[in-house]
Formats: structure tokens, sequence, C-alpha cells
């Protein structure tokens, strides 16, 4: 449970940005909740590879030391953001 928490709180950094992203995935796919998440997937793919591949790498250190692997705390990042992007996707497509 303390590790979930700790990539959460890697994830809240991220949080306002994510949802960003989201509604206007959700506006320009024409309210597909599918192409949203896959376009999510392509995005944490890419912010995967440029956070390991970068100088702010350094910033991962921290949750290696708790022996969070990078896979285990994109996955984990993906699966929140998973959890959190697809009601709120939801709640919008019905009002709409």
């Amino acid at each position: 449970m303390q590790k979930l928490i700790t990539i959460f709180h890697f994830y809240k950094s991220f949080l306002i940005w994510s949802l960003s992203i989201s509604i206007v995935f959700f506006i320009l796919f024409e309210h597909t909740i599918f192409l949203v998440v896959l376009g999510k997937v392509i995005l944490i793919s890419s912010l995967a590879y440029l956070i390991m591949y970068s100088p702010s790498k350094e910033k991962l250190i921290f949750y290696k030391n708790l022996s969070i692997s990078n896979f285990k705390l994109f996955f984990t990042f993906f699966i929140i953001d998973f959890l959190i992007t697809v009601p709120l996707l939801l709640i919008i497509k019905k009002l709409t």
C-alpha cells in the first residue's frame, strides 16, 4: 500500500496535464473513449522514455530505492490515470 501511495504522489505532479490532455483528446476524437485511452498509452510511453533517457532520470532514483521498477512505476501511473480518466469522460459523455 505504501508503494501505491508513493506512485500516486508521482502521478499527482502530472494530474492536471493528464486530465487536460484527456479532455482535448475526447473532443478531438469525437467522444471515443477507446481512442483517448490509446492516445494516453502513447503519451505515457513517450513520457517514460523521455524521463528515463534524459537528465531528469535522477527523479527515478527515489523510486528505485523503494524497489519500484520503471515499468511498475509507469504501468501503475497508467492504471491510476485510466481509473480517473475513464469515469470522468463517461460523465462528460452523459452530459453532452
